[in-house]
């Protein structure tokens, strides 16, 4: 049985935790660029964990709420990284 993933995420979860900003797709950057201080909050919170490609994304999931965000990753609560596994 093949597990159903969501094409704009393939990169996502295949990103290293040492990413550089070039490195980085088009798409993550742009979420960088909108939600620059939610992003630094959640890597001083997550980066032990969390590639700087999942917090991008679940900032991207939660629109720039950085208390849902920080909500939903001490909850386990990810939709746009169904394989995330902490």
């Amino acid at each position: 049985m093949k597990a159903n993933i969501n094409p704009s995420y393939i990169s996502i979860m295949t990103v290293t935790k040492d990413t550089t900003h070039r490195e980085l797709d088009d798409n993550l950057i742009a979420i960088k660029k909108r939600y620059t201080s939610e992003f630094n909050s959640l890597k001083l919170l997550f980066s032990a964990n969390w590639s700087d490609a999942d917090l991008l994304a679940i900032l991207d999931e939660v629109v720039g709420d950085l208390d849902l965000a920080i909500s939903r990753i001490s909850e386990g609560i990810v939709y746009s990284l169904p394989f995330r596994i902490i």
